[in-house]
């Protein structure tokens, strides 16, 4: 797989359960980042992804994200192609053996 090519995510929505948007990381390949932030019920900020191949479901991750502040979470979630550690397990992810 391809090193992600930069392009503008767009926010899809907000509300009580969070933040998400849309990352295209490259030609093919598309992320749904959903943040939720840390709060007095939920003491750690949590990332999930929703990965896309081709428009096709492809697999999902999730980090709980400590230490991060609330601006440095968004960021983040915001440009997920930048961090070299997140696209390597997205690069795991999609290459992992179906039998595992």
């Amino acid at each position: 797989m391809s090193r992600h090519t930069a392009q503008p995510e767009c926010p899809v929505g907000s509300g009580s359960t969070g933040l998400s948007f849309i990352n295209n990381l490259d030609a093919q390949l598309r992320a749904i980042a959903e943040l939720q932030l840390a709060s007095r019920n939920r003491p750690v900020t949590r990332l999930q992804l929703k990965l896309f191949y081709s428009g096709e479901p492809a697999g999902r991750l999730s980090f709980d994200l400590n230490g991060f502040s609330p601006a440095e979470a968004v960021a983040l979630a915001r440009d997920i192609g930048s961090h070299p550690l997140i696209m390597r397990e997205i690069d795991d992810c999609l290459c992992a053996d179906p039998a595992e």
